[in-house]
């Protein structure tokens, strides 16, 4: 197996060991809002507040709920920060999988060109390395081609 895909499989792992541990999660936001109030006698409104809000979007329509204590506050936060960091593990396991997918096609139509008994060679831009730069391919170059190893 290519040692580029056993890496991108750990990595693959640890991510969905780390989305493992996420217990209890939530989407939208905590907000804090302060109400105006109108006394009886006085020009100007007084601040009340603050009052927390947790929102999100179910469908396209707003979904609020009142957060009426303390300890409330802090598990909406912390499952709130929960959600956004299982979005972020999910997109990279999608980007780690893609890459996995191109590393194991790319294994796959070597061997198969091996298979084929294919003694043919393969133009020095094909050969890009994991990180985009081109293989240490003078030491192989025989009449402007590379040789499949």
């Amino acid at each position: 197996m290519h040692k580029g895909i056993e890496s991108l499989e750990a990595q693959r792992e640890k991510v969905l060991e780390a989305m493992r541990t996420i217990r209890a999660m939530r989407p939208g936001a905590v907000s804090e809002q302060m109400l105006k109030v109108k006394h009886k006698g006085k020009k100007k409104p007084v601040l009340r507040g603050p009052y927390y809000l947790w929102q999100y979007y179910e469908q396209g329509k707003p979904v609020r709920q009142r957060l009426r204590s303390a300890q409330d506050v802090a598990r909406a936060r912390e499952e709130v920060a929960n959600y956004k960091r299982f979005i972020a593990l999910c997109k990279e396991f999608e980007a780690l999988t893609r890459r996995l997918g191109e590393l194991e096609r790319k294994d796959t139509a070597e061997v198969e060109a091996v298979k084929r008994g294919a003694s043919r060679a393969v133009q020095l831009d094909d050969l890009l390395d994991l990180r985009g730069n081109l293989f240490r391919a003078d030491e192989r170059l025989y009449h402007g081609r590379i040789a499949l190893l």
